[in-house]
């Protein structure tokens, strides 16, 4: 059984508490101190015994956790141990300096969430696409280049090389008929040139208060599975620290969100993550992205989205 533990400030029990449920019921072990620890526990041994024997730390990010420092003190020893950090945003709270290391990861965003309702699926079904890759990869014996196509080197979202055979691959630029954009001032607000590998690319200003244009792309999807789907960052226009990608028709109900760090990201194709997608729903696997991101003099790129069917991934974790 795969293993979680939770790093979160006392003032945010109740979420930690459904999440925490919510994982377990996917068969997944969590530690969590309020449930695993008593009075008598050496407090900072069992933490770091519990951290080390863990599949990855998963942070509840807020104001409360970021004035904590037991919760920094656990997410640094999992990161001295190279352990996945995943990341759930629970407000917009700013990293502090002794955690700067995590200022490239993904975020899944639960900023809007109403705890007087269910947790969301999506939030779960991430981590769980998360915990994968870390799994795989600790599995894995020095992966190397191969000689077959579909067996290619994948970069996570933490920064680690795993080797992952895809079989169908679907690709959309803004050239591309599964392309298209919005404006909703009336005017043309996106500039646009070509990248150095000759990709288009539209940016403009990021917008703090209301969206004034959206992108999309649809892919064509032609069998139900699991997909990595990967956003191209151009090495410029590309500023803002809160991309917040839509994805729709996957296997959960509603949208999903995958908050990306255009700024920090180091290679053309970043991952959003993966993504069980149903055929027959309403827009399989579409992706949208608004230029509202609450940053003041950003820029935002949109530019080619990709889809790769997994062929090699694990079906259920344990």
């Amino acid at each position: 059984m795969s293993k979680i533990f939770v790093s979160y400030s006392r003032h945010d029990q109740k979420i930690a508490e459904k999440l925490s449920l919510a994982l377990r019921s996917r068969n997944i072990e969590v530690f969590v101190d309020y449930k695993n620890m008593v009075a008598t526990d050496n407090f900072p041994q069992k933490l770091a015994v519990a951290v080390r024997e863990s599949d990855c730390l998963l942070l509840l990010l807020s104001t409360n956790s970021t004035n904590s420092k037991w919760v920094q003190r656990e997410v640094q020893y999992a990161d001295f141990l190279e352990k996945q950090i995943i990341i759930v945003r629970l407000d917009n709270a700013a990293l502090p300096d002794t955690l700067f290391f995590l200022a490239y990861q993904q975020q899944l965003d639960l900023r809007m969430f109403d705890q007087r309702e269910e947790f969301p699926v999506f939030i779960i079904d991430n981590i769980i696409d998360s915990l994968k890759l870390s799994l795989m990869k600790n599995s894995s014996q020095n992966p190397t280049e191969d000689d077959n196509p579909k067996r290619v080197k994948v970069m996570t979202p933490a920064k680690v090389e795993i080797m992952i055979e895809f079989g169908y691959e679907y690709t959309v630029f803004p050239t591309d008929p599964g392309f298209a954009s919005f404006t909703f001032t009336g005017i043309n607000e996106f500039n646009e040139h070509n990248d150095s590998a000759g990709n288009r690319v539209l940016y403009k200003s990021t917008e703090t208060a209301q969206s004034k244009v959206t992108a999309k792309w649809t892919p064509r999807i032609i069998e139900n599975g699991q997909y990595e789907i990967s956003a191209y960052i151009p090495k410029f226009h590309s500023t803002t620290e809160n991309a917040r990608y839509k994805i729709h028709g996957t296997s959960i109900q509603g949208e999903g969100m995958v908050v990306l760090n255009q700024k920090m990201s180091q290679y053309p194709w970043v991952s959003l993550g993966i993504h069980s997608i149903d055929k027959s729903l309403v827009n399989p696997g579409v992706v949208f992205l608004n230029d509202l991101t609450g940053e003041n003099n950003r820029e935002i790129a949109f530019s080619g989205m990709r889809w790769r069917l997994i062929v090699n991934f694990p079906e259920a974790l344990g």
